[in-house]
C-alpha cells in the first residue's frame, strides 16, 4: 500500500498540489519557447523552407586556403556535382578562403532557395563551377506528430502533478526535446546562427534532461538504484561530438561522419534501453507495468523507422521508400502517449496483452520478410518470367499472398507467445476458464457448495491476501468462504444496507485500490470501505440471479504486489456473471 499511496501522491490532480513557484517559471519560458520553435517548424514546412546541403567540409588550413569537401550523407553521394576533394572556393560569388564548415553552410543556405546555386571549387588544379547538391525534406511535416504529442504530454504531466519534482523532470526534457527536434529554416539568414545554436546546445541540454528523467523513472524507483546524474551528462555530451565534428571539421574524421551519427545514436538507444531495463530490474510491480507501457511506447515508435532504415540503402525505388522511412517518423507520436499513460493512467490497459500482441505480430511479420526475401521473391520472379509476366509484378502478388497468411498464423501463434512469456497471465487466464467449465457441476451442489467453489478457485487463480464470498441472508451478508487475512463474521448491518445500494446499481466489479480505479469508483470507495469494516479490499463484484443482488465477491490485493488489470476485472466479472446464471437456473436466490 505504501507504493500505491506514493504513486498516488507522485500523481495527483493540481487541486490536491499547489504550484510551485519554479512550476510557473518553467511554464512561462521552456513551455512558450519550444511552441514558438515548434511553430516556426510547422511554418518553414509548410513553406518548404526545410532543406539540407548533403556535404561535409573541412576548414580552411589558412587565409589562403579554401575548405575542402570531406563526405556526403550516405544516401546522396551521387547527388549534385560536388566531389570528395574539391576546394570550394566561392558560393555565389562570396569568396570563402579562411572559411570554416559554419560560414560555407550559412553562405551555401543563403542561397539554397534561389533557382540554381553555384559554386566555384577547384578540382585537380582547374578552377570550375558546379551546382550545389541542396536535398528538400522528403515529407516536411513528419516531425510535427510527434513533437505536438511530447509538447502535450509535458504540459499535462506538469499542470497534472505540480510540485512534483519528478513531472518537472519530465517537463523540462520534453520541452528541450521539441526545442532541438522543431528544425528551424536555416535558408532564413535571421534563423541561421540562432537554429545551429538552439539545434546543437538545445541538443546537449535535451539528451541529458531526458537521460536524467529516464534514470529516475518510474517515480517511486528507490534513489539508491537511480543512475548518477553524471550519466546522462555524459550522453549528452556524446551526442554533440558528431555535431560538432559537422561545423568544425573536428574531432572526428569527416570521411567518416555518417558512420558515426549512425554510431553515437545506436549507442545513445542502447543506454537508454540498458537504463530502463535495470530500473524494471529495481523496481516493484507497479513501476514494472508503468516501465512496460513506456517500452512499449518506444517499441511502437521507433520499429517503423529501423525496419525503414533497414529496407532504404536495399532499395531501387528509393524515392518512394525515403517517403515512407519519413512518414515512419509520425509513428514517435506513440512515445508520448505511452509515457503519458504510463505516469497518469498506467492500468488503463491490460499492458501484457499488448506486448504479447506487438510481439506475436512483429515475429510473424520478420518471418513473413525471411521467407519472402529467401524463397518467395526468386521463386515468384522465375516463375512469372517463365508464364511471361513481369517479374515485379508477380513478386508483389505472392508478396500479398505471404501478407494475407500473416493474420491467421498470428492467431494461432500467440498462445505460445503468452505462454513463454507471460506465464502467469495465461496460467490465470486457463484457470477462470476451468472455472467456468466446472461451474454447473459445483451449482448443483446448491448456494454454498457454488460460492465455495467460486471462493476457492478465485484465490488459486488471483492470489490475493485475502478473498472472500459474501451470501446475503434478509438485510445481511455473511462470508460463506474465507481464505487469508480475512475476518470470518458478518458485515455491520449499517454497512451491509450501503453495500446493497453501491453493488444494486452496478452490474460489473467496483475497483476500490487507488491505483487504476475509475473516476465513478473512486467516489465510492471510502463509504464502501468503511462498510466493509475497514476491510482493505480491491474488487468487488456482485452475484445478482434474477437481478437481485444475492452475493458478492470481495478480493483482497494480490500478494505479488502487482494491480488487477483491466483483464483481471473482465474475468472476475465474468465469473460473477456465471454465478448469477447458474444460481437462476437452479432457481436459487
Amino acid at each position: 500500500m505504501a507504493a500505491a499511496q506514493s504513486t498516488e501522491a507522485g500523481l495527483g490532480s493540481a487541486d490536491r498540489r499547489q504550484f510551485h513557484w519554479l512550476d510557473w517559471i518553467l511554464l512561462a519560458t521552456l513551455g512558450p519557447l519550444a511552441l514558438v520553435c515548434l511553430g516556426l517548424h510547422s511554418y518553414a514546412a509548410a513553406t518548404d523552407a526545410l532543406v539540407f546541403h548533403a556535404f561535409y567540409v573541412s576548414p580552411a588550413s589558412g587565409p589562403a586556403d579554401a575548405p575542402r569537401v570531406e563526405g556526403f550523407l550516405a544516401e546522396f553521394e551521387n547527388t549534385g556535382e560536388l566531389q570528395i576533394g574539391d576546394r570550394i572556393l566561392s558560393v555565389d560569388g562570396i569568396d570563402t578562403h579562411g572559411a570554416g564548415p559554419l560560414e560555407v553552410s550559412r553562405l551555401t543556405y543563403a542561397h539554397a532557395l534561389d533557382d540554381v546555386t553555384l559554386m566555384e571549387i577547384e578540382r585537380g588544379g582547374v578552377a570550375e563551377t558546379v551546382s550545389v547538391p541542396i536535398v528538400a525534406m522528403t515529407v516536411p511535416w513528419a516531425r510535427i506528430p510527434a513533437l505536438l504529442g511530447f509538447t502535450i504530454a509535458g504540459l499535462i504531466a506538469l499542470l497534472r502533478s505540480p510540485g512534483s519534482s519528478h513531472t518537472r523532470l519530465m517537463y523540462v526534457a520534453f520541452m528541450n526535446l521539441v526545442i532541438f527536434e522543431s528544425l528551424l529554416p536555416l535558408v532564413w539568414p535571421a534563423f541561421f546562427y540562432p537554429g545551429v545554436l538552439l539545434f546543437n546546445v538545445g541538443g546537449v541540454i535535451g539528451i541529458s534532461s531526458i537521460g536524467m528523467w529516464m534514470s529516475r523513472f518510474p517515480p517511486d524507483l528507490d534513489p539508491v538504484h537511480r543512475f548518477h546524474w553524471g550519466w546522462p551528462v555524459g550522453a549528452g555530451l556524446l551526442w554533440s561530438i558528431p555535431r560538432i565534428t559537422h561545423y568544425t571539421g573536428g574531432p572526428l574524421p569527416l570521411s567518416s561522419l555518417t558512420t558515426s551519427f549512425f554510431a553515437v545514436d545506436a549507442g545513445l538507444v542502447l543506454f537508454a534501453l540498458m537504463v530502463l531495463s535495470v530500473n524494471y530490474k529495481n523496481s516493484d510491480a507497479v513501476g514494472r507495468r508503468q516501465l512496460k507501457s513506456v517500452l512499449l511506447g518506444l517499441y511502437l515508435g521507433i520499429l517503423p523507422l529501423a525496419f525503414m532504415g533497414i529496407l532504404v540503402p536495399r532499395a531501387q525505388d528509393f524515392d518512394g521508400l525515403r517517403t515512407l522511412h519519413a512518414l515512419a517518423m509520425c509513428f514517435v507520436v506513440f512515445s508520448p502517449i505511452a509515457i503519458l499513460i504510463a505516469i497518469a493512467r498506467f492500468n488503463l490497459f491490460d499492458i501484457d496483452r499488448m506486448i504479447s500482441g506487438t510481439a506475436s505480430y512483429t515475429g510473424v511479420l520478420i518471418l513473413a520478410a525471411v521467407v519472402g526475401e529467401v524463397l518467395i521473391e526468386p521463386i515468384a520472379g522465375l516463375l512469372g518470367e517463365s508464364l511471361g509476366f513481369d517479374r515485379s509484378s508477380t513478386q508483389n502478388v505472392f508478396v500479398g499472398l505471404v501478407a494475407g497468411f500473416a493474420f491467421p498464423i498470428q492467431r494461432a501463434w500467440r498462445p505460445y507467445v503468452d505462454r513463454v512469456f507471460f506465464t502467469k497471465g495465461k496460467t490465470q487466464t486457463e484457470e477462470i476458464e476451468h472455472l467456468l467449465e466446472e461451474l454447473p457441476a459445483a451449482a448443483a451442489g446448491g448456494t454454498d457448495a457454488l460460492l465455495h467453489f467460486v471462493g476457492e478457485r478465485l484465490d488459486a487463480a488471483f492470489e490475493p491476501t485475502f478473498c472472500v464470498v459474501y451470501e446475503r441472508q434478509e438485510e445481511t451478508f455473511h462470508p460463506a468462504f474465507v481464505a487469508g487475512d480475512a475476518p470470518a463474521h458478518p458485515l455491520p448491518e449499517a454497512g451491509c444496507r450501503v453495500i446493497a445500494h453501491v453493488l444494486d446499481k452496478r452490474l460489473g466489479p467496483i475497483r476500490l485500490d487507488t491505483r487504476g480505479r475509475t473516476q465513478r469508483d473512486a467516489t465510492i470507495s471510502k463509504g464502501v470501505r468503511e462498510a466493509l469494516g475497514g476491510l482493505d479490499a480491491s474488487l468487488l463484484a456482485p452475484v445478482r440471479p434474477h437481478g437481485a443482488l444475492a452475493s458478492f465477491l470481495c478480493l483482497g490485493p494480490k500478494r505479488s504486489g502487482d494491480v488487477y488489470t483491466p483483464t483481471d476485472v473482465t474475468l472476475l466479472a465474468s465469473v460473477a456473471h456465471h454465478a448469477s446464471e447458474e444460481l437462476a437456473a437452479a432457481g436459487e436466490v
